[in-house]
């Protein structure tokens, strides 16, 4: 068995370059590994901003990132929920202003409106961004997230 030394992924005796991370590979003597696991300076080679939570002489058997998939499906709903918001609240500020309404009451409608951008535009952000900061590892003491 061979492993890649940036990533720890496995990798064939062939292969040049890493499949998952890219990562040239240093010829036919890669690391190998009889079921060794990574210690505490092989995993700030990965560059894990949970290295910095192994405790001394744990050992890290994987790292990795969850899939992008269930952190988009929640974003589905809330796009047009938020665009249909924001649709009727610009409706109800430009009939109010077109009518000849006093401006407090055309004023009315923009909380509303910033609201709806908040639901269309905010959700996204927040999935993604928990997405982007979402990691995992386990160790052969704990699991971290």
């Amino acid at each position: 068995m061979f492993f890649c030394p940036n990533c720890g992924k496995e990798v064939s005796e062939e292969d040049r370059f890493c499949r998952s991370c890219g990562q040239t590979l240093p010829g036919p003597t890669v690391q190998k590994s009889t079921s060794q696991a990574r210690t505490v300076p092989e995993v700030e080679q990965v560059r894990s901003s949970l290295s910095k939570h192994i405790r001394q002489g744990e050992k890290v058997l994987w790292i990795g990132k969850p899939e992008k998939i269930p952190f988009v499906i929640p974003i589905m709903g809330t796009i047009p929920v938020g665009l249909v918001f924001m649709g009727f609240s610009i409706f109800w500020m430009w009939t109010a202003t077109s009518t000849g309404a006093p401006w407090p009451f055309a004023l009315f409608g923009l909380p509303f409106v910033l609201i709806s951008i908040g639901i269309t535009f905010g959700s996204p952000i927040w999935q993604l961004m928990r997405y982007q900061n979402t990691e995992y590892m386990i160790t052969d003491q704990r699991i971290i997230t």
